[in-house]
């Protein structure tokens, strides 16, 4: 009886897959039922903490701690799965659970093609890692590359990993991947536009200054529009 009801359930959900985007319903409850453990995103290598932090202080992504997000992993889309984002390691882990077992997977990085974690979208670039989508448009692309780097001290004889965060920004064009932050960057990226960069540096400092990122994407937007 209860092959029946799979078979069933299976066939149903072919069907709703077949339809049109409106399927995440459908995905969310095909997953719950057939069990992380049986689906293709199972694949990896199991997660182990390697550092020890004071409170507050970790390498991942905004918190330490499993958010549900979307990832879509050798072109399959899953929905509400718990995952975190090492950045210091540059790696998304993910929870895999059953009512047998519950352990920490980290993806297999080449088959990432996309995560979303707390409202943000991170694009698997191949053979560069994971990259924070802030603006895009048919031919190009606005990233940034969130990084740590660590540095260890000792607090009453025990050893602690203190991670500080930096980042940079990148232009995907032509097939080329093309850092930028500086004037001069932007301008080896846009020469024909070099006036139109001068411009908008002289014009927006405190915004370069203040928030960085809102200053990067409305300049990729006044450049691309």
């Amino acid at each position: 009886m209860k092959k029946l009801s799979v078979l069933f359930f299976i066939c149903c959900y072919s069907l709703v897959c077949s339809q049109s985007n409106e399927n995440k319903d459908a995905y969310v409850l095909f997953d719950a039922i057939v069990g992380q453990k049986n689906l293709e995103i199972n694949v990896g290598v199991k997660y182990f903490e390697k550092y020890r932090t004071l409170k507050n202080e970790h390498q991942f992504f905004n918190d330490k701690k499993l958010k549900e997000g979307t990832v879509s992993f050798n072109q399959q889309v899953y929905y509400n799965i718990p995952l975190m984002y090492d950045v210091y390691d540059d790696a998304l882990i993910i929870n895999i659970s059953s009512i047998y077992d519950s352990y920490l997977l980290i993806l297999d990085k080449e088959k990432v093609d996309y995560f979303v974690l707390d409202g943000f979208t991170f694009n698997g670039v191949k053979d560069k890692g994971y990259f924070q989508v802030l603006a895009n448009n048919s031919t190009s692309t606005l990233y940034k590359k969130h990084e740590k780097k660590v540095k260890t001290r000792f607090v009453e004889f025990k050893k602690l990993s203190r991670f500080i965060p930096f980042s940079s920004f990148h232009v995907f064009k032509d097939n080329t991947f093309i850092k930028v932050g500086k004037k001069n960057d932007w301008i080896k990226a846009y020469p024909s536009l070099k006036s139109s960069i001068q411009l908008f540096f002289s014009s927006n400092k405190a915004l370069l200054k203040n928030t960085p990122d809102r200053f990067m994407i409305h300049l990729f937007k006044t450049l691309t529009k």
